[in-house]
């Protein structure tokens, strides 16, 4: 698997965290906008290293590399391979200084898409990470549901997997659900309650 992974963080906590996401995205948006090398975006804005400095991208942001790639409504960076699960943890503890209750969720989708999937973070009392996901990956074709039977026809007898994207939709938000369900089971918080798409 080398696909692009899209990972999508949303902050739950007081208005300092709020205030916390929209800076995220200005910073991202005026460093792009500047011209600034974006392949080292997260090492300078997130790390504050400069653009030159070593930086092991796979141990401290769980990829090879990430970027941003402009979006104004959700913080959002593409990775490859692999989703942003240490860089999520990172920013879940310089959050917690904000606020120690803060709760970041991560979703994450491959562009073709090989995987999907959702993770809660926050810190618990002793500042120890806790954490929570569902994922799936996945090995099939896609389509929309009224082209599902068109599709199996052309490939025959193979033994190819399709899926409808309005099944991939429900797939999602299974998985959102499942881990926002676990997260609450065990992070002593008041509860997620997942936004309404």
């Amino acid at each position: 698997m080398s696909e692009k992974i899209t990972n999508t963080f949303t902050f739950y906590g007081s208005a300092q965290i709020k205030g916390l996401e929209s800076e995220l995205i200005e910073r991202f948006q005026n460093d792009r906008a500047s011209g600034h090398n974006e392949m080292t975006a997260v090492k300078r804005l997130l790390f504050g290293l400069a653009e030159e400095a070593p930086f092991e991208y796979f141990e401290r942001i769980g990829s090879h590399w990430a970027w941003y790639f402009g979006s104004e409504l959700k913080f959002e960076l593409e990775s490859k391979q692999y989703a942003l699960e240490e860089l999520q943890d990172y920013i879940t503890a310089c959050a917690a200084t904000l606020d120690p209750d803060v709760i970041v969720q991560m979703d994450y989708i491959g562009n073709t898409p090989e995987i999907v999937g959702t993770r809660f973070t926050c810190l618990d009392s002793e500042g120890g990470l806790v954490s929570e996901y569902a994922k799936e990956e996945l090995n099939c074709l896609f389509c929309d549901e009224d082209d599902i039977e068109e599709l199996l026809e052309n490939k025959g007898n193979s033994d190819v997997t399709v899926m409808s994207y309005q099944e991939l939709d429900e797939l999602i938000l299974n998985l959102k659900e499942s881990a926002v369900h676990d997260f609450n089971a065990v992070s002593n918080r008041i509860p997620v309650v997942l936004a309404k798409s």
